[in-house]
């Protein structure tokens, strides 16, 4: 009758009967990596992979690998999303969002540097979604720059600059996207 909470199941039954034990997910596929949809899936199962302290996970690869096309696109959002190698940061840090039904939110710095935050947002709906995001942050952050997966490309695109005032930052997330938004 509620939301199916296996990973933290796992984690509980772990500390209860093998404390130190990592969890590990292997040999998972959402498919529909061919579609921004698996796109949107695998962004926002790495992000409840980091956000959990999941050890390890292995994507199953099918064996047409343009199949997979926007699956490893979700991977660049975090691992490549300038197509430079720029990476996200390895720490997570707190983040929420009002409707999980229609977005996710994940937020990152990087170890011994919190000058830059690190947002994935995600858009599961048909339909653009506002996001306003209040930010508490030690630093003051001045510019934001975005990057998005979409259905128009199978890789993450520079989407210039998103609107942050203050400790507030307004963005227009597309239909079924995933943006990394670099906080600096």
């Amino acid at each position: 009758n509620g939301p199916i909470a296996l990973i933290p199941t796992l984690k509980n039954r772990i500390a209860q009967n093998y404390p130190g034990t990592r969890l590990s997910v292997m040999e998972y596929n959402f498919g529909g990596g061919q579609d921004i949809s698996g796109g949107v899936a695998q962004a926002d199962v790495l992000g409840i992979f980091a956000r959990e302290g999941v050890f390890s996970a292995a994507l199953w690869r099918f064996a047409d690998q343009g199949a997979q096309s926007f699956t490893y696109g979700a991977f660049d959002v975090y691992l490549n999303y300038d197509g430079a190698g720029s990476r996200v940061g390895d720490v997570s840090v707190l983040s929420s969002t009002t409707d999980n039904a229609k977005s996710s939110v994940y937020a990152m710095v990087k170890s011994g540097d919190a000058s830059t935050v690190y947002v994935v947002a995600i858009n599961k709906t048909a339909a653009p979604l506002s996001a306003n995001v209040l930010l508490k942050h030690s630093s003051a952050l001045s510019t934001a720059t975005a990057y998005q997966l979409t259905s128009a490309s199978m890789k993450p695109a520079a989407a210039g600059q998103a609107n942050l005032a203050g400790n507030q930052l307004h963005y227009v997330m597309p239909a079924y996207s995933v943006s990394t938004i670099i906080l600096r």
